[in-house]
């Protein structure tokens, strides 16, 4: 892989409990199972054993995340619908790299803490742009808890998913290519 891969997140989350985990300090998750069974699924180039969870060393996980979209070459963009209770946070041009990727998969997990029982999500990282179909993580949320799958194609993921996140991020992109031209 040398395309820099999309990611998408869609979750229920109160605005409350979204100022919490923003607020909050990056942790590092202990290296388990979970995390040994998805790396052990990926297809790399010069492969090494998964030895530790890195996370982001930043001051809160709000700091992360507006990082990434004050680099305008990532195309990212946050939403809160405050109606729905639905947060998206979308990147364009992400990471291709599984070493780079692994503090913002630590940060999605770490956001389930925050979740209400019952709410559910999605979280993944794919080649959106180059239409490759390939997926290099899925984070599913339900009942508190950040299920981190082996998914490495877009058919395995649900289609409407998939097409909302397609549709949110070819509008954005639409959007972007606008403000560029005028």
């Amino acid at each position: 892989m040398s395309e820099l891969y999309s990611l998408f997140v869609k979750v229920k989350i109160s605005k409350d409990q979204l100022h919490k985990f923003k607020s909050s300090r990056p942790v590092a998750p202990a290296l388990n199972s979970s995390w040994t069974n998805w790396w052990d699924s990926r297809e790399m180039y010069d492969k090494h054993a998964l030895q530790v969870v890195q996370s982001y060393h930043a001051d809160s996980y709000g700091q992360v995340i507006q990082g990434i979209i004050d680099e305008k070459f990532s195309g990212s963009q946050e939403l809160y619908d405050p109606h729905s209770g639905i947060w998206y946070f979308y990147v364009l041009q992400f990471s291709e790299n599984y070493q780079e990727i692994i503090p913002m998969m630590a940060m999605l997990k770490d956001l389930a803490h925050y979740l209400e029982p019952e709410a559910t999500g999605h979280a993944f990282l794919y080649d959106y742009m180059w239409d490759g179909k390939e997926v290099m993580f899925e984070i599913t949320y339900q009942n508190k808890e950040a299920k981190l799958t082996s998914a490495a194609r877009l058919g395995q993921l649900p289609s409407e998913i998939v097409t909302e996140a397609n549709q949110i991020l070819e509008a954005w992109s639409t959007e972007l290519q606008k403000r560029y031209e005028d």
